[in-house]
């Protein structure tokens, strides 16, 4: 992905929060999400994993670990608060899966 493809996926993102196009902030957000996480830009990834869960999209597990991960080593505690609100305003959200919810 080219800096100008991240650019216009920001862009899309923004656009779309404010126009209410829900599944095309959704797109943006995790496209964006995934671009952190495959260089391991770990702050990076913690923010953009809070602004997908903002707009409703729904983080692969792999993307949760590795973003539970690098909130965990992170010294910084306001990046780890993010991690932690975002997570659990997504676990709250989030169908249960095959096995959850049921007694």
């Amino acid at each position: 992905m080219s800096r100008q493809e991240i650019r216009n996926w920001k862009r899309t993102l923004r656009r779309a929060q404010a126009d209410g196009s829900i599944q095309l902030a959704r797109d943006a957000a995790l496209s964006l999400l995934a671009r952190s996480i495959e260089f391991r830009h770990a702050r990076l990834a913690i923010l953009r994993f809070a602004d997908a869960v903002g707009v409703g999209a729904q983080p692969a597990p792999d993307q949760w670990r590795y973003c539970q991960d690098a909130a965990s080593a992170s010294k910084d505690p306001v990046l780890r608060m993010i991690y932690r609100r975002a997570a659990t305003a997504a676990s709250s959200a989030r169908p249960a899966g095959p096995g959850e919810g049921t007694t």
